[in-house]
């Protein structure tokens, strides 16, 4: 299996620029962690401003790197934690390219957001665009169908680990 991580990182987090030594602490834009190539291309967003805009930004904000990958390495899927503003802009690239989506939904994104209009709107788009929904539990499952997404497309998988076998 060949596994090619993007994690794109904010603009503010990534440059600090109001921290002493900032230009030192960037984070790298690719580097190679335990044998998986990892690319942070950063992504510009607006707090605490036009929020429902922030899935766009982040779409438009990663395709470059997204495209300039694609060109030497033929993915076939995208992977997206967090419904919005990611599995909003992954179910984007995956239109654009014409792969599949899996988004796992983890919390606020559909605890919280989706009692947000523009925000709901966004994340249904989405989630009903994508091949497959990761939800962390059966009562997120639940809120999921409950908000118009098929229950076949959904999977529980915990969070956590089983200590028998990581001790």
């Amino acid at each position: 299996c060949n596994v090619k991580v993007m994690a794109p990182v904010s603009f503010v987090s990534k440059y600090q620029f109001w921290k002493q030594n900032a230009f030192q602490k960037r984070i790298p834009y690719s580097e190679t962690v335990y044998g998986v190539d990892v690319l942070r291309p950063s992504f510009f967003y607006l707090p605490k401003f036009l929020r429902p805009l922030n899935g766009f930004f982040y779409f438009f904000s990663v395709l470059p790197s997204v495209l300039k990958v694609r060109r030497g390495y033929k993915f076939d899927m995208i992977y997206a934690v967090n419904a919005f503003p990611d599995g909003f802009a992954a179910a984007m690239l995956g239109r654009f390219l014409n792969i599949p989506v899996v988004v796992q939904a983890i919390g606020t994104d559909i605890n919280v957001y989706t009692n947000l209009y523009f925000r709901k709107k966004a994340i249904l788009w989405a989630l009903k665009r994508c091949a497959s929904v990761i939800s962390v539990s059966k009562a997120m499952r639940q809120r999921l169908v409950g908000l118009g997404i098929d229950e076949g497309k959904i999977l529980v998988s915990y969070n956590g680990i089983d200590r028998r076998l990581f001790r």
